[in-house]
């Protein structure tokens, strides 16, 4: 049985090794697949194949390096206005486009801080945005960094979200990985007085104040498809409460009104997430984009929540309307 499992790993790594070999004469050596195929003594169908695997296991990343000169502008625009340390803005207009170009964008903002050889803490929120920029990033060997997560995941009756964002990273670079087991709103302040007292959750306060990046997304209030009511975050009596008191917009589970203040409401006391000021100045690279998210990303900006903002296009053209 052993000689049949290392028969079958060894071809495994050799089928691996030759895939890697065909998307590196194809795409960085500008062979044909017809050159490739007689090269590696195989047949034109084989190589296409091999070709396409490679894309789909994402051992190929594409990226163009000219950006739009009206997106560049719309990041300078962003930039001066909101005094932002960084912004950059990608073009796109379907939904699935946006998503997938800011999390590119944002995956690039990300990995020159995992390819630091020294050690580093890096702090995450949750979300699909943010799962989506984790999903980009390729296996890199990083056991000297920590993970933190900056707000739980989880809802009021146990329910685990579906964008668990450290979880998705820690196992792309075997980083040391700290999650915050806790709702995102707890039934009770002492419920949550309790939670904040335990050892695992001073650990992951005092990791924040040492982050050197924190990224996170910016969660809308209004519409449809509203994160927080849909993972069981808040009920719908919270958000109509929330709706009352002029919130637009949530970071880590802390809303916020239109300039950007944080509101003091009946959930307050009750919120688990870090406290976006406990993290070291200037370190939020906040991602997210669409139609949907404009008045939440507005007042982000505003109140100065955030230093640096990856979005899309259309997106930027709306909040610097405003």
């Amino acid at each position: 049985m052993k000689d049949v499992l290392d028969a079958s790993t060894d071809w495994q790594q050799q089928r691996r090794q030759l895939t890697i070999r065909a998307a590196w004469l194809y795409y960085i050596g500008g062979n044909t697949q017809d050159q490739i195929a007689t090269r590696l003594k195989l047949s034109r169908p084989a190589v296409q194949r091999l070709v396409a695997q490679a894309v789909e296991e994402g051992l190929v990343k594409f990226r163009i390096d000219h950006p739009l000169a009206d997106c560049l502008e719309l990041a300078g625009a962003l930039a001066e206005r909101f005094g932002l340390t960084y912004a950059e803005v990608v073009p796109g207009s379907a939904k699935a486009e946006i998503m997938n170009g800011i999390a590119i964008a944002a995956a690039n903002r990300l990995e020159p801080h995992l390819a630091s050889r020294d050690a580093i803490v890096l702090a995450f929120a949750i979300g699909r945005t943010l799962y989506a920029t984790v999903s980009q990033i390729q296996r890199i060997e990083r056991p000297q960094h920590t993970l933190i997560s900056i707000v739980g995941n989880i809802s009021r009756d146990g329910r685990a979200g579906p964008y668990d964002v450290i979880m998705r990273l820690a196992e792309r670079t075997c980083a040391a990985c700290y999650p915050m087991l806790a709702p995102v709103v707890t039934q009770t302040a002492d419920e949550c007085r309790v939670l904040q007292s335990q050892p695992a959750f001073q650990t992951i306060h005092r990791l924040a104040s040492e982050a050197r990046a924190a990224f996170v997304g910016i969660g809308h209030l209004h519409g449809d498809d509203i994160p927080q009511l849909a993972d069981g975050f808040i009920t719908k009596d919270e958000l109509k409460m929330l709706h009352k008191h002029q919130a637009v917009g949530e970071i880590c589970g802390w809303f916020y009104d239109a300039d950007g203040k944080i509101l003091e409401t009946a959930l307050t006391g009750r919120q688990s997430a870090v406290p976006l000021s406990a993290l070291p100045a200037g370190v939020i690279t906040a991602v997210g984009g669409g139609p949907h998210k404009v008045q939440a990303i507005a007042g982000a900006l505003r109140g100065r929540l955030v230093s640096e903002l990856v979005t899309d296009e259309a997106t930027a053209r709306a909040v610097l309307k405003l």
